[in-house]
């Protein structure tokens, strides 16, 4: 069974991420490492599992640890948690996937913190309980930071929540930062500190995407790119820039889209604006840049800032 949840509505309908009598393989794919650890202490407190780590989860371990590919054939009664599954040996994994590796009244939960092509095959196999938590798009981000507040048992007023979604980069790591320096530093956990003081301890650092994509639209690459080099972002705020940047100039490409809205924003009227400045050539090759650059932010390629900075001297 495969099914796909946002962070908060996954959280919400399963407190427990597996029931105690939830017997099977269940495998579960995040978009953030802090969501992993999330899930890794509420599965602590729903039982005992033994943890296997993937890079021992192998023919090796099982020859060593098994007296039979059936893993729970000697008895045991233990719950299993492998950790980072994208370790693993391919060919247990895929021994799992096929049923070879038997798992009888027990519990195997592995999370997965990136792309595999071995979830995707889990999420075909029918005896396979998968879960992937997508990452939320742009416009729910107040959702986003309102789940992560609860979960780190962070209060926040809505003077705050609105600030922080406009001063700091929206990603799980700049949210949980801001969190965690407001918890260390209120006198009271269970009452929301003032915005004055939240202001105090977390600076407006966000980058304005929409700004960006302005200059980029408008052909002034070598601004864009200048922004980039002097402009202090983590990987995943470039990573999230560089998906928007694709989506935006995919729109350039085809604005067609506009005609079937009563009212354009002025945002659309600004696509409207700047698609007759390229060509569809063009555009192509764009999109394709930024794909690779996104593919690089999310690897966290220590050579990305290099490549900014190339991209920055071509257009001279």
């Amino acid at each position: 069974m495969h099914s796909k949840w946002f962070p908060w509505d996954f959280f919400k309908n399963n407190p427990k991420v597996v029931e105690a009598d939830g017997k099977g393989i269940y495998a579960i794919s995040v978009f953030d490492s802090f969501l992993e650890s999330l899930l890794s202490h509420k599965l602590k407190r729903t039982g005992e599992f033994r943890v296997v780590v993937g890079t021992e989860f192998n023919q090796g371990w099982i020859d060593s640890n098994l007296s039979t590919m059936d893993l729970f054939s000697m008895g045991s009664t233990e719950n299993y948690r492998l950790v980072r599954p994208e370790d693993a040996d391919k060919k247990v994994m895929e021994d799992l996937i096929s049923g070879e590796v038997k798992i009888d009244d027990r519990q195997f939960v592995m999370i997965f913190t990136s792309s595999s092509k071995i979830f995707d095959k889990m999420a075909k196999a029918d005896h396979i309980n998968t879960t992937k938590v997508e990452e939320p798009r742009f416009w729910e981000q107040g959702k986003y930071l309102s789940f992560l507040a609860r979960e780190m048992g962070v209060p926040l007023g809505n003077d705050v929540h609105a600030y922080l979604l406009s001063a700091i980069p929206n990603t799980t790591g700049e949210y949980v930062h801001a969190l965690r320096t407001i918890r260390l530093h209120s006198e009271n956990p269970n009452q929301p500190m003032s915005l004055a003081q939240v202001k105090e301890l977390v600076n407006e650092t966000r980058v304005d995407q929409f700004a960006l994509a302005t200059l980029f639209g408008k052909r002034d690459k070598k601004s864009f790119f200048k922004s980039l080099i002097e402009i202090e972002m983590d990987f995943d705020a470039l990573r999230m820039l560089f998906g928007f940047m694709q989506g935006h100039l995919t729109r350039i490409l085809d604005p067609s889209y506009i005609k079937k809205k009563n009212r354009p924003s002025k945002y659309d009227k600004e696509i409207e604006m700047h698609s007759p400045l390229w060509k569809d050539t063009e555009l192509a090759q764009e999109i394709h840049l930024f794909s690779t650059l996104e593919l690089m932010a999310k690897e966290k390629n220590v050579l990305l800032k290099n490549r900014l900075r190339e991209l920055y001297l071509s257009q001279y």
